[in-house]
């Protein structure tokens, strides 16, 4: 069985308009992420998260923000 992505790049050329299309059909989450810190609490929702680590004393998370971000 051939994945979504793969099926539509074979239907749309592998090109950038085909790259974004087969993107805008992904279904992905949405989470919101929360901070405290020196310069006070900052919060944000994302879709770009992921876990690194569970077996570390404090788990760690990759959260992707962009630079010209506020948060």
């Amino acid at each position: 069985m051939k994945s979504l992505i793969r099926r539509l790049f074979e239907r749309t050329a592998a090109s950038h308009d085909g790259f974004v299309e087969a993107m805008s059909k992904i279904a992905s989450t949405v989470h919101i992420v929360t901070t405290e810190g020196p310069h006070g609490r900052a919060g944000m929702t994302v879709t770009a998260m992921t876990s690194v680590s569970a077996e570390a004393a404090d788990p760690v998370l990759l959260v992707c923000l962009n630079r010209s971000s506020k948060a």
